[in-house]
């Protein structure tokens, strides 16, 4: 039987990486992925998920919007890395943003669920009868939400 897997991102390349992993991966079920405001806002990082997902074929796998900002205090002024000075790599002489808005793929033709991130998992925990992995490489806002409307 295959591994239930939820991945909770702020998608950007590194969090393509994870995306793509799982999602092609034989022994995993990669049952949703939950976005989250991070290291660029919430729009880019569903956005950049969906494109992920689009790009690799597995548009059947859903998105589910989570949280815009973090739940004690916004700290986006000095949370947020300045454009000009994210992180960068240089591949075959071409410098390539580790942190962009947008990740250069083609833009998404379809969209993020409906039901927020951390009402999904809310509703998706307390019925599953499997174990569910959550593996969660963004901030935990999303989770820690969830948490707070159901405590089991």
């Amino acid at each position: 039987m295959k591994r239930k897997l939820i991945l909770d991102v702020d998608t950007g390349s590194d969090d393509a990486c994870a995306i793509m992993l799982a999602a092609l991966h034989n022994d995993l079920d990669l049952v949703a992925v939950c976005s989250v405001s991070g290291n660029v806002p919430l729009e880019n990082t569903t956005e950049n998920t969906l494109r992920v997902l689009q790009h690799i074929g597995k548009t059947n796998i859903p998105v589910y919007k989570g949280c815009s900002g973090p739940m004690i205090r916004d700290v986006s002024s000095s949370y947020r890395v300045a454009a000009d000075t994210r992180a960068k790599v240089v591949v075959d002489g071409k410098e390539i943003g580790i942190h962009q808005d947008y990740l250069p793929l083609e833009e998404s033709r379809f969209s993020y669920q409906a039901t927020p991130a951390s009402v999904f998992y809310v509703d998706y925990l307390t019925k599953c009868k499997q174990k569910v992995d959550i593996v969660a490489v963004g901030p935990l806002t999303n989770l820690a939400v969830a948490l707070l409307i159901e405590p089991r």
